[in-house]
């Protein structure tokens, strides 16, 4: 079986999001920094796709009692839109998600080996 060419897929995205091999952030040409804890953010939705407020904050903070739990997601976000201003993650009604510009090295391997399972 011939090796998944991520980097190849992942360039004809306006933003690359890596995870497999440590956190990467590239928004056309730039490399971008991300706090970490805002990394956190961003992984947690490129390996769930979508996600209530109240989960995605029950799942970060698990032993923070859920209105702290809240404000910290708050925060985050805040700190996302510093760092990545252009709507990395987008909030629909009650509900995360990342935008459908970006282009993550988990997506290509899940679709990958969803059609390897289809086409035998």
């Amino acid at each position: 079986m011939p090796p998944l060419a991520i980097d190849v897929d992942l360039r004809k995205s306006t933003v690359a999001l890596q995870l497999f091999g440590g956190f990467r952030l590239d928004v056309g040409d730039t490399l971008v920094t991300v706090p970490q804890g805002v990394q956190r953010l961003v992984a947690l939705l490129a390996l769930r796709q979508q996600l209530s407020r109240h989960r995605v904050a029950g799942t970060m903070w698990p032993h923070a009692a859920q209105a702290q739990a809240l404000t910290n997601l708050r925060h985050t976000m805040w700190r996302l839109q510093r760092a990545v201003p252009m709507g990395l993650v987008l909030d629909i009604g009650s509900e995360l998600t990342l935008a459908p510009e970006v282009g993550s090295d988990v997506s290509f391997v899940t679709r990958a080996a969803g059609r390897q399972l289809t086409d035998g």
